[in-house]
């Protein structure tokens, strides 16, 4: 730091002015405890570190020691040679992640508590600096080559004075760019997909709040994109590029750019099949299933207008933001994994095709431990390949039919595809199938546009020979999670797989239930590590596809039970029985009322 305006508390290890002492943002001191004290005993302070995620206990933590939170400039082209001013750092995990590029970083945080948890972040990074002060009080004679405001814009309401909040914050982010300098931008959309099928809106906790224009200047404000387009072009950004991150912009597993969004061969409809937003404030009622609507939305050109976050770029000219981008259509990260197993798969034009490729994302960490029946790896370069995802196909079966007839003949031609790689001595139930077979479940077939099944992100591999039946029960029992139910619906996935597979010729035992729940905690535990396994398959079997509760949906439910209830007091009143007793309750009516008259 070279103004002379700030200085540096060594305790805190950040730097402050005498007039700014701290701006009231926090997520609660317990929480904010709790991350100081994780940093504090940690050695590992990485974007991906595996030793914080051991500290992730709530959605708090999870959004500050996630590694997927740097998922999102992923995107960009980011180096050493960059200045970059990060305005609203928070507790720091982009910060990090900044840092870790080698670029000069000066992250500005207006809270002092917040700002001291990301100085601790970045204890080991002599390049970057985190100052004390109000976004709107900072001053510096420095510009910068990029300046990011990620999850920022949204609170200049509360933090800025003036008529026009939003415009201010731009235009102060502005002033502090070099020629050629862009500015990243990350916000919600107040008119997303998700806030639209009726999750709580993330700020206020209520529904429809943005949708229905109920921001005032007490409250944090989201935007749609042509209001996020028109305010950015009143604070003197002439150009902007536009990438879509999900299932939002905090740990956005998918992001895809405006070239995917208008790629015809790059079916995005179907990679957000698993795009589940969550609400973060209260589990509610649903408008409707949020992945099965993408495909129809994608087909009809609206993803820009409905895409639950933007992360944009903004600057003078288009030139200089296309060169700050990374040439992709999509980009898609794995879940929440070891980083040894973290990987980056990215959809690229090459041509008149589209080629596929993963890649891990730390491909410096050594091979993974040789032992027994422990996955393997494998990153590599594939032709997309059209078609259209099985797994939708089953899930909006499911949602017009959840009915076991129609399950089992979706089940028949994947099961034909397992049956025909498997070893071909033994009964169904006993079959056994190439370890390379293992992740053929129905989240990696593709339906080709000639009928056939292609198994495709052939990612994962195990030596040696596996159960089909083990196979067979965690890639149903996966699909069957992502449906969505009927209420009233009580059977649950480990009934249905039970039956469907007695269908289709495996008898499965409670055995052959035990030896899939053992052999999947084990895989499990070696991926995502035995402290964070985010799941376990029993406690899947053991529940009911029901991916969200569908308000429409309670509201027929409730009517029918209204009407079987009518029909049964109906039914009852005019029954024998009824009419014979009827001089009794007259009597039993009538005594009841002599005795409140005595009373």
């Amino acid at each position: 730091m070279s103004d002379r305006r700030y200085s540096f508390d060594a305790e805190l290890r950040i730097w402050r002015t005498p007039s700014h002492d701290s701006i009231a943002y926090t997520d609660g001191d317990d929480v904010e405890h709790h991350l100081l004290s994780a940093l504090q005993q940690c050695s590992d302070l990485s974007s991906t570190s595996d030793e914080l995620r051991r500290h992730i206990v709530d959605w708090p933590s999870e959004y500050h020691f996630s590694p997927a939170r740097h998922n999102l400039l992923s995107a960009f082209r980011i180096g050493p040679r960059d200045r970059i001013l990060e305005f609203g750092c928070g507790c720091g995990a982009i910060t990090r992640y900044l840092g870790e590029t080698g670029a000069t970083v000066v992250a500005v945080e207006g809270s002092r508590g917040r700002a001291t948890i990301a100085a601790e972040r970045c204890r080991d990074l002599p390049n970057v600096s985190v100052i004390c002060d109000n976004l709107a009080a900072f001053e510096s004679p420095d510009h910068f080559d990029l300046v990011t405001l990620i999850g920022v814009l949204e609170y200049s309401p509360q933090f800025i004075a003036g008529g026009d909040p939003v415009r201010t914050c731009l235009s102060k982010a502005r002033s502090y760019l070099s020629d050629g300098g862009g500015l990243i931008l990350a916000i919600e959309n107040r008119l997303g997909l998700k806030y639209l099928s009726g999750c709580n809106e993330d700020h206020v906790g209520r529904p429809f709040f943005g949708i229905e224009d109920l921001y005032d200047t007490s409250t944090a404000v989201t935007l749609g994109r042509r209001e996020l387009l028109g305010a950015l072009e009143s604070a003197g950004f002439s150009a902007a590029k536009c990438l879509f991150p999900f299932p939002d912009y905090k740990l956005p597993s998918l992001i895809v750019s405006e070239a995917g969004v208008a790629e015809p061969l790059l079916r995005v409809g179907d990679l957000l099949l698993c795009s589940h937003s969550p609400d973060r404030v209260a589990a509610g009622l649903r408008s409707f299933s949020e992945p099965l609507a993408w495909g129809c939305i994608c087909r009809n050109g609206l993803l820009p207008d409905l895409s639950n976050s933007f992360l944009y770029i903004a600057g003078g000219s288009t030139v200089s933001l296309e060169a700050r981008l990374r040439d992709f259509l999509a980009l898609s990260f794995s879940g929440n994994r070891l980083i040894e197993y973290a990987t980056e798969t990215a959809f690229q034009r090459d041509g008149s095709e589209i080629i596929v490729t993963k890649r891990k994302l730390s491909p410096s960490l050594p091979a993974a431990r040789a032992l027994p029946a422990r996955p393997h790896l494998k990153c590599d370069k594939t032709p997309y390949l059209p078609g259209s995802m099985y797994l939708g196909k089953l899930m909006r079966q499911w949602r017009k039919d959840p009915g076991i007839e129609p399950l089992t003949q979706w089940v028949r031609p994947w099961m034909a595809m397992l049956v025909g790689a498997a070893l071909p001595d033994g009964e169904y139930s006993s079959k056994v199938l190439p370890g390379e077979y293992f992740d053929c479940i129905p989240f990696n077939l593709l339906e080709g546009d000639d009928g056939r099944l292609h198994f495709i992100d052939r990612e994962w591999q195990i030596d040696g020979m596996i159960p089909l039946s083990w196979v067979f029960i965690r890639g149903l029992a996966y699909a069957l999670a992502n449906c969505v139910s009927p209420p009233g619906f009580d059977a649950t996935i480990r009934s249905i797989i039970a039956e469907t597979g007695a269908r289709v010729g495996i008898p499965l035992t409670d055995q052959c239930f035990c030896d899939a729940s053992a052999r999947e905690q084990a895989i499990q535990v070696d991926i995502s590590g035995p402290a964070v396994v985010p799941f376990s398959l029993d406690s899947i079997l053991d529940s009911v596809p029901r991916a969200v509760s569908q308000v429409f949906d309670a509201h027929r439910y409730s009517e029918s039970l209204n009407a079987q209830l009518r029909a049964a007091l109906a039914a009852m009143a005019a029954s024998r029985s009824w009419k014979i007793t009827a001089p009794l309750r007259a009597a039993d009516n009538f005594i009841k009322k002599l005795l409140r008259g005595i009373s």
